[in-house]
């Protein structure tokens, strides 16, 4: 008997461990994916979005017109924050971790649910006031609050109660959770989700946080939002478990460690007029709308800019001129000389040479390493034309 027993437990290891290489294998796939369209579709998102802020930064704020034209921009950058999300859950990128309240993430997305749940809907929070801090990206938590109130909406077709809490936990060995954990000793948070929807059978709740695994309709759900919220959770030192059965809705719990480090200080906002210049810019970017727009958002401002469609063209100019040029702008992935390589040839010119890096993949995947290289200021796209203008300002006024 103790022989079969240990068969079986071997052939049970053995499945756990083929699901586990088949999920690998999946993300693995879905993250070449992600980031082989990443900047391209970024790229998209910045010629549409400089389009829109052209267009609305010349527009009276009393206009009709002006609220769809901040509409547009908004809906834009949740387009570009959607994109992290996948790169992130695609293990391409790790957005930056910032130390805030779970709180403030959980009362500002369950503000924009309430006004897409049906009457039928019931939404209570019960929230910890003196919650501890967690260190976390913030639109990172956002999605994971989203994803799983979403998912409870969808459980309760014919109305219901989701309940969102969140608490402090010592957790030890004398913790009841320490049985349901694998987690290390220490304080976490915990952010619960109960809904009084349909609930779950036993192989749908062993397989809820498997990609592309989905019980809707076909056209209804990709089987991605779960899957994300554990990548996102675990990727934060933490953990999420679910509980449920058919008939008795479901509990999700997020545990989350809590962070060492004090709430950051609220920093300034950038108020007024975002101050122009004459100095003179060379502008190198391959796609014709993002150059055109970018120029006219420069030189709206006063600037003087040279622009040019690749790098090798970039050079051409830079090697003739470069004394007269106070900086350059250049996209990261162009044709026939790329932004590294053409930083790297303008440095041999002039080692003082001023920088500023675009790109449709993140600060974190490949703008970090430009910062280091030398690169005096990095612009994620999609970028509005004030957040140009600024970070433009900012770095001719630097002094470097």
């Amino acid at each position: 008997m103790q022989t079969v027993a240990n068969l079986i437990a071997s052939a049970v290891q053995a499945e756990e461990l083929y699901r586990n290489a088949v999920q690998s294998q999946k993300i693995d796939s879905l993250g070449n994916l992600a980031c082989g369209i990443a900047h391209d579709f970024n790229n998209v998102l910045a010629a549409t979005l400089s389009c829109v802020s052209y267009v609305k930064q010349h527009t009276e704020p009393n206009s009709p017109s002006y609220r769809y034209l901040a509409a547009a921009e908004t809906s834009i950058h949740r387009g570009a924050s959607l994109s992290k999300q996948l790169l992130s859950f695609a293990h391409c990128e790790g957005p930056p971790a910032t130390v805030l309240n779970p709180n403030q993430i959980i009362e500002t997305t369950l503000n924009l649910l309430e006004r897409s749940f049906e009457k039928s809907l019931r939404l209570q929070r019960r929230l910890s006031p003196d919650l501890q801090p967690v260190e976390i990206n913030d639109t990172q938590l956002e999605q994971v609050v989203l994803n799983i109130c979403l998912n409870a909406r969808d459980a309760m077709p014919h109305g219901g109660t989701l309940t969102v809490s969140s608490r402090n936990l010592h957790l030890d060995n004398t913790a009841p959770e320490r049985v349901r954990l694998s987690l290390p000793d220490g304080d976490y948070v915990v952010l619960i989700f109960r809904d009084t929807g349909l609930g779950m059978d036993e192989n749908t709740r062993r397989r809820v946080f498997e990609p592309f695994f989905s019980t809707k309709q076909e056209g209804q759900g990709s089987g991605l939002g779960l899957a994300l919220v554990q990548t996102i959770t675990q990727n934060a030192g933490g953990d999420i478990v679910v509980e449920s059965a058919p008939g008795q809705g479901a509990l999700f719990e997020v545990f989350l460690p809590v962070s060492a480090k004090p709430l950051p200080a609220a920093g300034p906002t950038p108020v007024g007029e975002i101050r122009g210049g004459g100095e003179r810019v060379l502008l190198a970017e391959d796609e014709d709308v993002i150059r055109e727009m970018t120029q006219l958002a420069l030189e709206s401002r006063g600037y003087t800019v040279t622009a040019a469609s690749d790098g090798a063209t970039a050079l051409a100019f830079y090697q003739q001129r470069w004394k007269e040029i106070d900086l350059v702008i250049a996209d990261l992935v162009m044709p026939r000389l790329s932004g590294m390589e053409l930083l790297a040839r303008m440095k041999e010119i002039n080692p003082n040479v001023r920088v500023i890096v675009s790109s449709g993949f993140s600060r974190e995947l490949e703008g970090q390493h430009m910062l280091q290289y030398g690169c005096l200021g990095y612009l994620q796209k999609p970028y509005d034309s004030q957040a140009l203008q600024r970070l433009v300002r900012s770095v001719l006024d630097s002094g470097r």
